[in-house]
């Protein structure tokens, strides 16, 4: 695992192992107490712990739990793979909020995932963010080293409000996090 600095890491949350049901549950608790459920999942697709669960276990996500000097601080997964690109997803709990936390904890989760690697070579080439226009999670994205890739009218479904919004979509890559274009 590439991480860029040594005060966070990620742990793989195995859809077999026992206890990832558990941090799974510890993690829907954490952001239940943070308020964070409806802006993570703004679409309405996971509303209870046996919703994230499924979703971080069950469907198909190669998903982790975050750490920040040794304490849990979030989730990060990845799906919708095509090809090389994978859709990242996030939530940081409020514990570690403000820039000097949440930069590195963002920078990591790209980097690591970025780096994945087996025998045929990286699992990514991008990791792709698709965010409602109003959300705070696209910009700290782009202070992570993610590019701006556009805005699409209408691109994201806003579950409580019942109707459709503008989103941006933010790219991750290899030379963008080098600083590179």
């Amino acid at each position: 695992m590439s991480m860029t600095d040594e005060r966070f890491c990620m742990r793989h949350l195995a859809p077999g192992a026992p206890e990832s049901p558990y941090v799974v549950r510890r993690i829907w608790r954490r952001m239940e107490e943070d308020r964070l459920t409806r802006a993570t999942f703004y679409d309405g697709s996971v509303t209870t712990a046996d919703g994230l669960v499924h979703e971080l276990l069950e469907c198909g996500a190669l998903s982790f739990a975050l750490f920040w000097e040794g304490y849990l601080c979030g989730a990060a997964w990845f799906n919708t793979f095509e090809g090389r690109t994978a859709r990242g997803h996030f939530t940081l709990f409020r514990k570690v909020w403000g820039h000097a936390r949440t930069v590195p904890v963002g920078r990591g989760i790209f980097s690591t995932a970025l780096h994945l690697k087996d025998a045929r070579g990286y699992f990514f080439d991008a990791v792709l963010g698709l965010t409602p226009e109003s959300s705070l999670s696209w910009r700290l994205a782009l202070r992570c080293g993610a590019r701006l890739v556009g805005r699409i009218p209408n691109g994201v479904y806003l579950a409580a409000e019942d109707r459709s919004a503008p989103a941006v979509l933010v790219a991750a890559t290899r030379e963008s996090l080098k600083g590179e274009h």
